[in-house]
C-alpha cells in the first residue's frame, strides 16, 4: 500500500506532465490517507484550476489555508485563480497575505517574485499602477528577478499580459 506522500509524489509528477484527470485521481487518494494534507490541497487546488473547475480549486487553498494559515503558498494560488476569474479586488487580498508570509519565511527567490507578480498583477488589474510599480521595484530589490523585470517593463511600456496558466509555477515543499 502506498502513502499519501508517494501518492501526491505521483500526482505531482502527472500533472507536471499535463496528465490531470490521473494526477487528480492520485490527489485524491493522498487526501484519503491523510485528510489534513497541506500540500495535497494545494494540488489538488492547481489540478481543478487546470481542469477550469475554478470553484473547487478556490476551495481547495481554502481548506488549506485552514490547515496551515501561516504559509504563503495557498494565499498565493488563491490569489493568482480569483485574479483570472476576474476577482481583482479578492484577489489582492490574499495576494498581500501571501507576500506578508513569504517575506516572514525563508522562502526561494524565485517564489518570492512570484508572489511579488501576482500582487503586480492585481494591482494592475484594478488600475493601480502605481502601487504596482512599487511592488515590482521592491520585488526586483529583494530577488534580482528577472521575470519582475519584464512584467515592470511591459508595465513602463503599456504591455500588460494576463496570467494563463499556473503550471509552471515552482513551489517550495
Amino acid at each position: 500500500m502506498r502513502s499519501a506522500g508517494q501518492h501526491l509524489e505521483n500526482a505531482r509528477k502527472l500533472y507536471l506532465n499535463r496528465h490531470c484527470e490521473r494526477a487528480l485521481s492520485e490527489v485524491n487518494k493522498a487526501l484519503e490517507r491523510r485528510r489534513n494534507y497541506y500540500y495535497a490541497h494545494i494540488l489538488k487546488g492547481n489540478i481543478l484550476f487546470e481542469l477550469d473547475q475554478d470553484e473547487l480549486a478556490l476551495q481547495c487553498y481554502e481548506r488549506a489555508i485552514e490547515i496551515l494559515p501561516a504559509n504563503y503558498e495557498a494565499y498565493d494560488d488563491k490569489a493568482s485563480t480569483l485574479l483570472i476569474m476576474g476577482r481583482a479586488p479578492e484577489a489582492e487580498a490574499f495576494a498581500r497575505k501571501s507576500l506578508l508570509l513569504a517575506r516572514k519565511r525563508k522562502t526561494r527567490k524565485l517564489n518570492l517574485a512570484l508572489v511579488y507578480d501576482t500582487l503586480a498583477k492585481t494591482l494592475l488589474e484594478q488600475n493601480k499602477k502605481n502601487e504596482a510599480l512599487r511592488v515590482l521595484r521592491e520585488g526586483i530589490r529583494k530577488t534580482q528577478s528577472r521575470i519582475l523585470e519584464i512584467l515592470l517593463e511591459r508595465v513602463l511600456h503599456h504591455k500588460q499580459s494576463r496570467p494563463k496558466s499556473r503550471n509552471s509555477k515552482a513551489k517550495d515543499g
